[in-house]
């Protein structure tokens, strides 16, 4: 086919060649714009199955939550989105995110375990994570940490520590506190306040709960405060009328006498 030819043969296609691109321009429009709005009415997310052992969490509050999401439509689903927005909410731990066909969206949720109190208005969970539930007041038997938020996890950590120690005793930790010089003390179930300061409180705390079997049982409930900010003992504030007789230790004449009746 020469030149001449060949101009023929395109000039009597033309026609058609236009045809199909009006066509295809056409059709990529109407997907664009037409099968858009039927999308979003035929592959509608109709249903929120909510998945979970959940105990404080509202899965009518939690899919209130996401339905603004779903109005995209089946395929349109935007994963993060939705992810970001449940776990906002109070008690959400992890979520996974996944969609059923033809209608369904599936939440699968794992909620935050409460371990304690943290601060005045919060719960800390066993995974570390401080967040404020709806009301704090069913959780007030919980142990008590006081605290930087930012170091929710750290104290999380050093309350478990302290408490393996002091249980091959019997006893338990109710508070634990760090002050905003921080300065850690913490409170037994009995009642007995323990100053720990800042220097590695939680060696401090077990190296104490060594000492405690030389002291005896009987002792060990006279005590109502301990201060182990010293180096080389620590000062004990006794109930009335329990100071320990320490003739036997200390000379009668000896002028330290008065000072070790307050302190080991």
């Amino acid at each position: 086919m020469n030149t001449e030819q060949l101009k023929q043969w395109i000039a009597r296609r033309h026609p058609v060649c236009l045809a199909i691109a009006i066509c295809l321009f056409g059709l990529a429009a109407a997907t664009h714009f037409g099968l858009r709005p039927l999308q979003q009415e035929y592959c509608a997310v109709r249903f929120v199955r909510i998945q979970g052992a959940l105990k404080y969490i509202d899965k009518s509050k939690m899919e209130a939550s996401v339905r603004p999401l779903l109005k995209s439509g089946y395929w349109n689903l935007n994963f993060g989105q939705i992810r970001s927005i449940t776990e906002r909410l109070p008690w959400v731990g992890a979520i996974q995110v996944q969609r059923i066909w033809p209608d369904v969206l599936v939440l699968r949720v794992e909620e935050q375990v409460p371990f304690a109190r943290f601060g005045e208005n919060r719960l800390l969970s066993t995974s570390g994570v401080g967040f404020p539930p709806a009301d704090i007041k069913p959780f007030r038997h919980l142990p008590w940490i006081v605290g930087p938020l930012d170091q929710a996890g750290q104290l999380l950590i050093a309350f478990n520590q302290m408490q393996l120690s002091a249980r091959d005793l019997g006893l338990t930790l109710e508070k634990l506190q760090v002050s905003e010089r921080e300065s850690w003390s913490v409170q037994l179930a009995d009642g007995l306040i323990i100053e720990l300061g800042r220097e590695s409180p939680v060696e401090t705390f077990s190296r104490f709960i060594a000492t405690l079997p030389l002291l005896g049982e009987k002792r060990i409930q006279s005590m109502v405060r301990v201060d182990l900010r010293y180096r080389n003992g620590y000062a004990v504030e006794w109930k009335p009328g329990a100071e320990p007789e320490w003739s036997s230790f200390v000379k009668q004449n000896d002028p330290r006498r008065n000072r070790a009746a307050r302190s080991i």
